[in-house]
């Protein structure tokens, strides 16, 4: 397992960050049937998270994963192949009803693009953009889909579903870019690729 896999502590450079539940791949249902796993194996925080994406382990799955053009083929590869996280906290169970922890965090999903420019263009949308709070940006295990890991503002006072609902309003009226709301729930799973060019806005330095 990796490093920042098994390191609990939730510490970087002498300060707390919240910490998010990571989960095994290659999980099988009692059928036999390759599934997500349930159990997570372990915790993250957002610095462990970049240097996961940033480092190797995921490398030989993202490249080959992008090679696979039948849809069917590729989501079974990803389930036998990629570490899954739920960024919303620390579960007992991949389920809302077994949240231990709530990070504070959120995953923005945006995928079904084209061509490598729109990635591209829609990272640095993401990477940019002083509203929605982004902490992690990195491309997806197809290559053709952005994920964003941003940070909840609770002076807004929304749960996690009416706050989701907002940025995905936002993303859609600013940008004309459709968030896939399956983020809209608290354990949703996300693959950890591979992605060299991972960007991360230093979390120990909020913004004033």
């Amino acid at each position: 397992m990796n490093n920042a896999i098994k390191n609990e502590t939730g510490t970087q450079g002498g300060t707390s960050l919240p910490m998010f539940s990571v989960y095994p791949c290659g999980c099988k249902n009692r059928a036999g049937e390759d599934v997500m796993a349930k159990t997570p194996c372990g915790t993250m925080n957002i610095m462990q998270l970049y240097e996961y994406i940033k480092g190797r382990e995921a490398a030989f799955a993202t490249q080959e994963v992008r090679r696979i053009r039948e849809h069917k083929e590729a989501q079974l590869f990803k389930l036998r192949n990629f570490r899954i996280a739920t960024f919303g906290g620390v579960f007992s169970k991949r389920n809302a009803n077994a949240l231990a922890t709530a990070s504070g965090y959120m995953v923005i999903d945006i995928d079904g693009l084209k061509t490598k420019a729109q990635v591209e263009d829609v990272r640095y949308i993401c990477i940019s953009d002083k509203r929605i709070r982004p902490l992690v940006v990195f491309t997806s295990p197809s290559g053709y889909g952005v994920k964003t890991v941003i940070e909840i503002d609770t002076t807004r006072n929304l749960s996690f579903k009416e706050y989701f609902a907002w940025v995905a309003m936002y993303m859609q009226f600013e940008y004309g870019i459709e968030v896939d709301r399956s983020g809209s729930d608290i354990c949703r799973a996300c693959y950890l690729p591979h992605d060299p060019e991972c960007w991360i806005k230093d979390p120990l330095n909020p913004p004033a």
